[in-house]
């Protein structure tokens, strides 16, 4: 019999809090957190996709503080996606119904986070906070949502990580209902769900000695119906595999001839394995992204290149204009562009199309702002002169 879904919905393996829709998978890598962000503004701009292979600016919005994580998701259970942002405190950024995000409002009880996911925690049917802390608070909370978008007191759940650079929400056990894991430096972390919302941590585990992780997803590499976690760890990607239970042991390790840095999950070439698309470390001089094979049990083949330029922060594998195949988008650090690589019948990805940026990049979300079937862009900036909320028309 069929298992329920937990409503923070996979596309393509991932959990996606924007809704179904068969062409999203995200990523994340630490790079994006190294530098100080105690005068740190960001600047959110929206592409809207108007076609295919067509984004075009649609809105600037400036908000206080930093936004070390940004999401789409329907938080107000309008049937459009709002962005929500967080680095120092969580806000609200809703859609206007038209595609235009209103200016961020904070929500309360939420200073210090550094981390923020999506999913129904609790069974509503509702897209709850869950919010995890940098250093030395040992707790993540969660933020139960009343179904328009009003956030209850965080409940705690101690006995976590002391310093959480990741934060994942998936279905971890298989048992139908959203779980948590967290990410740090050398160790990671599973909380299982009890079916009506309360959290159980698990024991951590280790999965860096040495060196610390720069980048990670969630994805089932071995065809189990469990996401496997997937990390870049210097120059080397090692998988762990989901043992069900909240325990993950490392199944494979792939060495690599650079420094990883963001990488993306998804069956790039449709032959049922998962490949990743890699982008070297924006602290290296290295430019391309690497195009790894998926091989059975986890193993990867040699990668190839895809031609790319330098210091990709984030990167998505995308069905951006929704022919089937997946395409890469991706969020340069200083050159203050958006890159798109999109793949053509062949299997190939064609040269990269570049849309100018004001700002540089350091964060990318994709969800539906404007009530279409494409998939639009929010591009989070560094932008330190702009320090209030303001909405800007076409």
């Amino acid at each position: 019999m069929a298992r329920a879904r937990s409503r923070s919905a996979r596309i393509n393996g991932s959990p996606k809090a924007f809704g179904p829709g068969p062409w999203c998978r995200s990523i994340w890598s630490r790079t994006a957190t190294r530098t100080s962000s105690s005068t740190r503004c960001m600047a959110l701009n929206a592409l809207v996709s108007n076609g295919p292979q067509g984004f075009v600016p649609r809105q600037v919005v400036v908000a206080n503080g930093s936004a070390k994580t940004i999401q789409l998701g329907d938080v107000d259970g309008d049937g459009d996606d709002d962005a929500v942002l967080a680095g120092g405190g969580v806000w609200i950024a809703q859609n206007d119904g038209t595609g235009r995000l209103l200016p961020p409002v904070q929500v309360p009880n939420t200073q210090s986070t550094s981390r923020v996911a999506l999913g129904d925690m609790n069974g509503d049917g509702s897209l709850d906070l869950v919010l995890a802390f940098s250093l030395g608070a040992q707790v993540v909370h969660v933020l139960h949502n009343d179904g328009v978008g009003h956030f209850g007191a965080p409940v705690p759940v101690p006995g976590v990580l002391d310093a959480t650079h990741e934060l994942f929400v998936e279905d971890l056990d298989a048992d139908g209902d959203n779980d948590v894991l967290l990410v740090g430096s050398y160790d990671a972390q599973a909380l299982l769900n009890d079916g009506v919302g309360g959290l159980s941590p698990k024991t951590k585990f280790t999965i860096a000695v040495g060196f610390d992780v720069d980048s990670a997803t969630l994805v089932d590499r071995t065809g189990d119906g469990l996401p496997e976690l997937v990390l870049g760890i210097s120059t080397r990607i090692d998988t762990f595999e989901n043992a069900g239970n909240g325990a993950f042991t490392k199944l494979a390790t792939k060495p690599c001839d650079f420094e990883v840095g963001a990488l993306a999950a998804g069956d790039v070439d449709e032959d049922g394995q998962t490949d990743l698309v890699v982008a070297p470390s924006i602290f290296t001089d290295l430019a391309d992204l690497r195009l790894f094979k998926g091989m059975p049990a986890g193993e990867l083949a040699e990668p190839t290149l895809v031609p790319a330029g330098k210091q990709l922060r984030k990167v998505f594998l995308v069905d951006l204009n929704l022919d089937g195949r997946l395409d890469i988008a991706s969020v340069a650090s200083f050159d203050q562009k958006i890159p798109l690589h999109f793949q053509d019948a062949a299997g190939h990805f064609n040269a990269e199309v570049t849309f100018p940026y004001v700002w540089s990049g350091y964060s990318l979300a994709v969800g539906r702002l404007n009530g279409d079937t494409l998939p639009d862009l929010l591009v989070s900036s560094y932008a330190s002169r702009f320090i209030s909320a303001l909405l800007s028309s076409p």
